[in-house]
């Protein structure tokens, strides 16, 4: 690509840029044209339950529904069938949380779903081929758990921890559907 344009053909800054979809093998809707969810954690020092909403051709935000409980280091993550799950994280007394929420981009609001079986923070989570959530480590402590949440019945389940506690990882997909994690912080030296 010539210096100028950046790999998805737009000018660098571009207000308007093109989000390419992942191979067609990877499950799931692309957030609708025009659009990106946010989930909208720490303003000052209160975890916030707000949530905002970018269109990136108009490069405007604009507000959605706010989810029950304000939270930060939290994840969120765009589920086969297009809401998006956020777990885990702090709530506004600094306590880690096991609560899930899930946002619904048709209505704007939130609902709550199964709690996770252990709380965390500073995880990862990843949407595997299957359309099933895999959050594995995090806070406190390096965790080397991971567990599974199943859209279909809004449940978690324990699957086989990792090889060593980490948290403030990072967790992709890859193409064979195995997820490989990386990096972070572990109590291991």
């Amino acid at each position: 690509a010539p210096a100028d344009r950046s790999r998805d053909g737009q000018p660098p800054g571009s207000p308007t840029r093109r989000v390419p979809r992942g191979p067609p093998s990877q499950p799931g809707p692309c957030p609708p044209v025009g659009r990106v969810r946010v989930a909208v954690g720490k303003l000052t020092d209160v975890p916030s339950a707000g949530a905002e909403r970018y269109k990136p051709p108009t490069g405007t935000w604009s507000a959605t529904g706010s989810f029950g409980e304000g939270r930060v280091f939290h994840t969120a993550t765009l589920l086969s069938n297009g809401t998006v799950l956020v777990v885990g994280g702090r709530n506004s007394s600094n306590v880690k949380v096991a609560s899930a929420e899930l946002y619904d981009p048709a209505t704007g609001s939130w609902s709550a779903t199964g709690s996770l079986k252990t709380a965390r923070y500073d995880h990862t989570a990843t949407l595997l081929l299957s359309g099933m959530a895999l959050v594995a480590g995090g806070n406190p402590k390096e965790l080397d758990s991971a567990e599974l949440y199943d859209p279909a019945t809004g449940t978690w389940s324990a699957t086989s921890s990792l090889n060593d506690g980490r948290a403030d990882d990072v967790a992709t997909l890859l193409p064979n559907g195995m997820v490989l994690v990386a990096g972070g912080s572990s109590l291991d030296p």
